[in-house]
């Protein structure tokens, strides 16, 4: 990598020149701006981006928050949303924190930087909200949910509906007595699919069965007593955990126990390519948060969760 006063000097130009020509200002001529930028590539010139930031007034650095950094959920769907951040001169720096108060004081400590926006996983079951100063002074976008909080966007699935079509899909292929194993924090997101769920088993007139995976030493007494066939689990992860257990139990995926998950995270699939899901839109929330930054925020809805067919779900 070189300085712009080394390019300036393979270019024989000055560093005035190589600023005008990499900064598309005006007072040198197509053709030797065409050639600094040339040289600039073939050296792998990039721009200082503290220098870039006091040159443009503003931070390219876009802060994001989560409650883990182990999940790999979690930095797969930042690692799809850094990629369109890194095509608008962004980039995206990534902490954990571990309660509501340290989420607050990172957010804060981002706001205080002028960072040029947050995108954060927000904290569950604890009473929070951001204060007005930090809103008024950059974007700062919720993922997975839609906290009650004035200002701040929200970019996330209906999940809901991912429930619901999630089991009217088991349904469409034979299945009638469905368990749904979640966990046991009461997420928006366990709600909201244990929702859908239920919701298309009421419809049909079938019962509901929900197991959390602190309950799952019962799993095959509960599959034996209720004559489960399906099982539809709260993310790929889980899903995996139950196949092995009743693989080890001596059941067969799909034959005797079909298992869905959710998520269809590039590392998962990468480990385990059999597992049927339904697909998190993780591309189109990238979307949805480079048009907030940009200031012209989509109008439509972020797209739903979609079955994607694969070895562990069959027909009855």
């Amino acid at each position: 990598m070189i300085s712009s006063l080394e390019l300036a000097k393979l270019c024989k130009v000055s560093q005035g020149t190589v600023d005008r020509a990499l900064h598309d200002r005006p007072g040198i001529s197509i053709k030797t701006r065409d050639r600094i930028l040339r040289i600039a590539a073939e050296h792998g010139y990039q721009a200082n981006p503290v220098a870039t930031e006091m040159m443009q007034g503003k931070s390219i650095i876009v802060g994001g928050l989560v409650p883990s950094l182990n999940s790999v959920f979690f930095m797969d769907l930042f690692q799809t949303i850094s990629r369109k951040l890194d095509a608008l001169g962004l980039r995206l720096q990534v902490s954990s924190y571990d309660s509501a108060e340290t989420c607050l004081n990172v957010l804060t400590d981002f706001a205080a930087r002028k960072s040029a926006a947050v995108i954060m996983v927000p904290p569950i079951g604890e009473d929070w909200t951001i204060p007005s100063p930090v809103l008024s002074s950059m974007p700062v976008i919720s993922l997975l949910h839609s906290p009650d909080i004035r200002g701040l966007h929200s970019v996330h699935p209906d999940e809901v509906r991912t429930g619901l079509d999630a089991t009217v899909g088991l349904i469409k292929r034979g299945h009638r007595n469905i368990l749904l194993l979640d966990y046991d924090s009461q997420s928006p997101a366990n709600i909201q699919r244990r929702t859908g769920y239920e919701a298309a088993l009421a419809k049909r007139g079938l019962t509901p069965l929900i197991m959390h995976k602190s309950q799952m030493h019962r799993l095959l007494d509960t599959i034996e007593q209720h004559g489960i066939t399906a099982i539809f689990c709260h993310n790929d992860w889980l899903a995996l955990e139950t196949i092995r257990q009743l693989n080890a139990a001596g059941l067969r995926v799909p034959e005797d126990v079909s298992v869905l998950g959710v998520d269809d995270s590039p590392t998962f699939t990468s480990l385990c390519d059999q597992v049927t899901t339904m697909h998190y839109p993780a591309e189109d929330i990238a979307e949805h948060v480079t048009a907030i930054l940009q200031g012209k925020p989509l109008k439509r809805r972020v797209k739903t969760c979609t079955w994607v067919e694969r070895k562990s779900v069959g027909s009855i």
